[in-house]
């Protein structure tokens, strides 16, 4: 019934085609939309005899196009290496002449080649073919005028120059020429190009020229007026539009009508028996042409800076503002769609309305379940008894209504029809892709069907019950990764992320040594997982240099010496591993390193220290050697280097401690009347504390002892002046039959005490070893000479350390 009510509406338009126009207005042509877009400019389109289109664009491509339901399949094309500025064809459709800035080609049809080719020094604006088939091409600037030209000769002819400029050109089938120029008048020159006729009727400059079937002159100008000129007596008549855009276009589409084209979409088409406007169209851009189709469809052509645009206007025959291109019932108002082409309208308070809209062989559904009730039609209701279903598709008993009674979550599938999940996989195991994880919602796809995928590569994430041994995502997290042989956390698939480098085998690093000798630093670093890195310093063991595989800290050995670069010295050099090898290699470095590197003093004092003592640099060291006092002075470079270390702290400490000892023992002092002589071989007081009351040395046996009173005139007065010293350091003088004699100038506080300077600056007697009342052990060869058993008590820790082996 569709198909007959389409012939229905194509007869009535061809009728429509021979009423008056009057009745041909009853038609509505809608808006239907662009049918195509070409990505080009063109200047001229061409609606040949055959149906096909020929269309010449700016940029120089020439093309033939079928034209079909509004879009163009290409047949065959050519293309001019130039810009053109116009294209016309001849009357018998073989020849095409298209105009550019050097001249203009002609181009043969038949043969698909240029047949002949004019060269002028002016650009040719617009050309034609005269009753003789002689070409007049038109200079619009510059020459301002139109030359003759046989073939690729002038014949000398040309028309007088147009001197307001020529804006539109047309040669008559009578031979005259038309010339429409800027100063909105038109001149005509008979066919040898003598001026005849000036015609003024116009408000505007002349912006298109034609000529109807029936041999019509047809001008637009500027400001939207249309002129019909009889080629006889060059009589006229006018249509002004309400519009004020320049008319671009005139083309006759069949022998009453024509339509005009103008700037910024405007289209009229033109009853041409009465001269009067039947229907005006908006389209966009500049309208170039339109191609009317014989049921009275109408394309628009239009260009724009850009690009060229086929726009569709159908006819709406019942006037229900859906155009017969897409209307299944034109001529009845009250529908419009046929979705299943039954024959019935899809709109449900039209006439003869579908209730099936989409199923041809049902449109009536009495039961109200949606589904028709033509048992001898497609899907008929196959669930009678169940309002829920009504058609089961892949015949498993299972309604298609998924949401209904004994629905089926699987319409097309027969082997599923639950999906407890909602995932899209199928509950029944023996089905078509089977849901692996039935009661949890997942996509995977690769591995099993239906179970979670993190990262969405299509495995699924492994369970306890399924395992990347099965064959679930070794790297779940990975979307580029998902098998890992060796288990290493690094993927096997080598186009993902952290590929392994070493599928074969298990490893941590990440990173590899490239050596390359054309970078500056000989080497790069590269990125390599997976690889054994026993060292655990992130580098492929494999990559590092020899045996720099078994040092975290090193990774690199370029001169090959077998020291990583970290700590060699220099690693471009095998011979130069630490400073001392630089140094000794190089006797001219005058840096400090260097200098003690070379001074065997030095050395031999590094190598003297003991494993924790503090080492000077050689500045230090050499600072101190120069203030340190010779080997004739009373002390020794032990005791300073000592005294250097201890610090003045300790020896504060030591004073105090002397001081508070000489303190107490001065109040056990006794006084003695008489004056005796005796033996050093006993002490009644410690010569320590003595030395600090000024009485050292006088309680010894031996001495002097005096009281205030009794020293005075039986002892002869001392002369020191007349003592003439032999240095001033302290001496200890030993005479062959007695005592020593102490001579005491200038001597210190611990000198009389028999105990050195170094010792006494380092810690208290106290500190160093906790005192009993005996003292330590006597040597085997007994109590050392001149001492007495209480500076034994006191010191002879001290001494025996000193003279210890």
């Amino acid at each position: 019934m569709k198909h007959v009510s389409k012939c229905v509406v194509l007869v009535a338009l061809l009728v429509a085609c021979s009423v008056p126009p009057a009745m041909a207005q009853e038609v509505s042509l809608i808006d239907a939309g662009l049918s195509s877009t070409i990505d080009e400019r063109i200047v001229l389109w061409h609606n040949m005899n055959n149906g096909d289109v020929l269309t010449v664009a700016e940029n120089g491509n020439l093309s033939m196009s079928t034209f079909t339901q509004g879009s163009l399949q290409l047949s065959w094309y050519y293309i001019f290496n130039t810009t053109i500025n116009a294209a016309r064809i001849d009357a018998n459709q073989e020849l095409i002449v298209v105009c550019h800035n050097s001249g203009a080609y002609v181009f043969e049809i038949t043969t698909l080649s240029i047949l002949y080719s004019i060269d002028t020094a002016d650009p040719v604006n617009d050309a034609d073919w005269d009753a003789e088939g002689d070409l007049w091409v038109a200079y619009f600037a510059g020459l301002r005028r139109a030359d003759e030209y046989t073939g690729n000769l002038s014949t000398g002819a040309v028309t007088s120059m147009i001197l307001s400029g020529i804006s539109s050109f047309d040669v008559l089938a009578d031979g005259h020429l038309v010339m429409g120029g800027y100063d909105s008048k038109m001149y005509i020159f008979d066919s040898s190009g003598v001026l005849s006729q000036t015609l003024t009727d116009a408000s505007g400059y002349i912006s298109s020229i034609t000529e109807d079937k029936a041999g019509n002159l047809l001008a637009g100008d500027a400001d939207a007026n249309l002129y019909r000129y009889n080629t006889g007596d060059w009589t006229s008549t006018s249509i002004s539009f309400d519009h004020s855009h320049d008319i671009l276009s005139i083309n006759p589409f069949n022998n009453t009508h024509f339509a005009v084209g103008t700037k910024q979409g405007r289209l009229a088409i033109i009853n041409g028996e009465n001269f009067t406007v039947e229907r005006e169209l908006t389209s966009s851009g500049d309208v170039l042409n339109i191609r009317a189709e014989f049921s009275g469809e109408i394309y628009v052509i239009s260009t724009t800076s850009s690009e060229s645009r086929v726009r569709f206007f159908d006819i709406d025959s019942d006037f229900d503002t859906y155009h017969n291109s897409i209307d299944d019932f034109p001529l009845d108002s009250t529908q419009w769609l046929d979705s299943d082409d039954d024959g019935y309208g899809d709109n449900p308070d039209g006439n003869n309305p579908d209730a099936f809209p989409n199923e041809p062989t049902q449109h009536s559904d009495l039961d109200g379940d949606g589904y028709g009730d033509n048992p001898f039609g497609e899907q008929p209701d196959e669930f009678p008894n169940n309002p829920d279903q009504w058609i089961d598709s892949d015949l498993d008993g299972y309604g298609d209504n998924s949401d209904g009674l004994e629905g089926d979550a699987f319409p097309d599938i027969p082997s599923q029809w639950a999906n407890a999940d909602g995932d899209g996989y199928g509950d029944n195991p023996e089905g078509y892709h089977p849901d692996a994880c039935i009661n949890v919602r997942g996509f995977s796809t690769e591995d099993r069907y239906g179970c979670p995928d993190s990262d969405l590569d299509g495995y699924s994430d492994p369970d306890e019950n399924w395992t990347a041994d099965n064959g679930a995502d070794a790297l779940p997290q990975n979307p580029t990764q998902w098998e890992d042989g060796d288990n290493d956390g690094y993927g096997d698939e080598q186009d993902g992320s952290q590929a392994d480098s070493c599928p074969w085998e298990a490893g941590n690093s990440t990173k590899s040594i490239s050596f390359n000798e054309s970078l500056s630093l000989g080497y790069e670093i590269i990125p390599s997982f997976g690889c054994i890195d026993a060292d655990g310093d992130g580098y492929n063991d494999r990559s590092e240099s020899l045996n720099m595989d078994k040092d975290s800290s090193e990774q690199i050995d370029m001169d090959g010496d077998g020291v990583g670069m970290n700590a060699d010295y220099d690693d471009s050099r095998a011979n130069i591993q630490t400073e001392q090898h630089y140094c000794l290699a190089n006797k001219n470095d005058t840096s400090e390193a260097c200098i003690g590197w070379n001074d065997p003093e030095y050395q031999a004092y590094r190598n003297g220290l003991g494993e924790n003592e503090i080492k000077m640099t050689y500045g230090q060291w050499k600072f101190k050697q120069e203030q340190t006092p010779s080997s004739n002075d009373a002390f020794d470079t032990a005791l300073i280097e000592d005294v250097a270390i201890v610090g003045g702290g300790v020896f504060v400490l030591l004073t105090l401690l002397i001081l508070l000892v000489a303190r107490l023992q001065s109040k056990k002092t006794e006084h003695v009347e008489s004056k005796s002589y005796a033996d050093f071989s006993e002490v009644s007081k410690n010569t320590t504390i003595e030395a600090l009351e000024g009485k050292a040395g006088l309680s010894a046996s031996g001495g002097i002892v005096s009281d205030n009173e009794d020293w005075d005139d039986d002892i002869e007065e001392f002369k020191f002046e007349d003592r003439e010293r032999e240095d001033e350091d302290v001496s200890n003088q030993q005479t062959d039959d007695g005592p020593t004699e102490f001579s005491y100038d200038e001597e210190s506080i611990e000198s009389l005490a028999g105990v050195s300077a170094n010792e006494s600056a380092e810690k208290t007697i106290l500190e160093q070893h906790p005192q009993s009342n005996a003292g330590p052990p006597l040597p085997e060869s007994g109590l050392p000479d001149g001492w007495t058993m209480e500076q034994w008590q006191y010191y002879g820790y001290q001494w025996l350390e000193k003279n210890s082996d």
